[in-house]
């Protein structure tokens, strides 16, 4: 463990970050940055992987009381952050082009094509997941002439609990291909960044997935939904 600790670049994590890694401080001072797999019921053992992918079976004694307390909430959430329990996947459905009129007082026709997400969410486990909800951001490339800019479209929804072995899908709002804006430009919907969390007491965790899986964090950024800000699926 010592030699493990020592060779492992620390970067600071959080209980509600998406990948799971989180920096552990053993009881005299070195520090390592992973993510718990699972944990093993006899001995109580937990897995754990670094970010180098670096797999080791550690005892939770040998971590500061902060970092202990940090395992009990994760074995709590165990069913919701561990991707073999919860499965969740994001698929994409595109309606047909259709004309929707003309634009002001020109002869351009404004045609529009409807697209929606659909959410699946599948428990595994045999525990319920509660509390859940989730925020997702749509985002569209809006052209006109030679300038183009994204909008980003947050929206919220609460989901509720989710059985063991229940499945749910959940859709997004419909957004909208339009062809001939007002500008005479396009808007093109190029995909969306959704979020799941599930809360036991006051400690919130978070799954992030986004659609298609390369849509850059960095173009596409994260965009915070106002609270008044829901709709249903």
């Amino acid at each position: 463990m010592k030699a493990l600790l020592s060779s492992i670049t620390i970067m600071l994590a959080g209980l509600s970050l998406g990948d799971g890694f989180h920096t552990f401080t053993d009881q005299q001072g070195r520090v390592v940055e992973a993510r718990i797999l699972r944990q093993e019921p006899k001995s109580g053992k937990i897995w754990l992987e670094t970010k180098a992918q670096r797999k080791i079976w550690v005892d939770p004694k040998i971590f500061s009381t902060k970092d202990r307390e940090y395992i009990a909430r994760w074995l709590q959430m165990e069913p919701f952050l561990n991707p073999k329990t919860l499965l969740i996947s994001i698929g994409k459905k595109d309606g047909e082009w259709k004309t929707t009129g003309k634009i002001g007082f020109t002869t351009r026709n404004r045609r529009e094509k409807p697209t929606r997400y659909t959410i699946r969410l599948e428990n595994t486990s045999d525990s319920a997941i509660d509390k859940i909800r989730m925020e997702y951001c749509l985002y569209i490339e809006k052209k006109s002439g030679s300038q183009s800019y994204i909008e980003v479209k947050p929206y919220s929804k609460t989901v509720g609990s989710l059985k063991p072995k229940e499945i749910i899908e959940l859709r997004s709002v419909s957004g909208k291909n339009v062809r001939g804006t007002k500008s005479g430009g396009t808007d093109t919907g190029v995909g969306g960044c959704f979020r799941l969390y599930a809360s036991s007491g006051k400690e919130e965790v978070m799954r992030e997935i986004r659609h298609p899986r390369f849509l850059s964090e960095k173009k596409y950024p994260w965009k915070v939904p106002a609270k008044k800000k829901k709709y249903s699926f």
